[in-house]
């Protein structure tokens, strides 16, 4: 059985509701994440040493940075882990709090991603998941691109109706199996029927996740579809800017209704 970790997540559990769609979004990008979800650390006398193993078998630690994981000795003990273990270390700071001293003797070299806004959210994304492939690479990936390919063509049947009945369920849920994979047009396509609720409870906030993972994995449909919800305000702040951005990438790759919400905004 393989036991090893793609990304350790150092972080406070009060901030759960923070980074869970950031979590999510990893999963969907085809990642192994370790994490620990409950709370466990001060309730299982095992945990110290489950902690380490966790941190020796992943590839990267991601180290997210609050008000909260800074006062917390876990997180503490589990930086200068990652530093003693040579791990591969990135930090993500949720605000504009400063790291606790020890972490910041260890942290001071390291540029960090900024998620202290929406809008610093929106540009740094891109960073953060180009650190990540800049360890993991798309290895990963292509171990499954084949079979995604297959999937794919199965569930573009299901959610079109072509040659089967419509079944939007049934599309989802393979569309899901790909997204976990880490394909792009597959998150795409599962948070388009979220965002719709099609075959599956509407979520907007999931939709707006899925979306953001493909536009990062280089779907110039989901930057599009992305770009309208900051033009509108639409979950997510709204942001011309990122908007615009947004359609000027998804045009860029070609995207037809990118360079027609550009043309409308005078936007060349």
């Amino acid at each position: 059985m393989d036991t090893s970790y793609d990304i350790f997540i150092s972080y406070s559990t009060k901030d759960k509701s923070k980074v869970s769609d950031i979590i999510n979004a990893f999963k969907q990008q085809g990642y192994k994440v370790w994490i620990d979800k409950e709370g466990i650390r001060g309730g299982d006398p095992s945990f110290k040493s489950t902690l380490v193993k966790a941190i020796e078998q992943s590839k990267i630690v991601v180290f997210f940075s609050s008000s909260n994981s800074n006062s917390s000795k876990w997180t503490e003990k589990e930086i200068g882990i990652a530093i003693s273990k040579n791990k591969y270390i990135i930090p993500v700071k949720l605000d504009e709090s400063l790291y606790a001293n020890s972490v910041q003797f260890d942290l001071i070299n390291y540029d960090f991603i900024d998620f202290t806004s929406c809008t610093r959210r929106a540009s740094e994304e891109g960073k953060l998941y180009s650190s990540l492939n800049k360890v993991l690479g798309n290895e990963r990936k292509e171990t499954h691109k084949d079979i995604n390919k297959q999937i794919l063509k199965i569930a573009e049947s299901f959610r079109k109706g072509n040659g089967v009945e419509r079944d939007y369920s049934f599309a989802a849920l393979l569309y899901d199996k790909a997204a976990k994979q880490g394909n792009p047009t597959a998150q795409c396509n599962l948070a388009t029927l979220y965002y719709n609720g099609l075959g599956v409870e509407k979520n907007v906030p999931l939709a707006a996740t899925l979306y953001r993972t493909a536009a990062n994995g280089g779907s110039s449909l989901a930057m599009y579809k992305l770009g309208k919800m900051y033009f509108k305000g639409d979950f997510v702040a709204q942001n011309y800017n990122q908007a615009i951005l947004l359609y000027q990438q998804a045009a860029s790759l070609g995207n037809e209704q990118a360079k027609k919400a550009l043309l409308e905004l005078n936007v060349f």
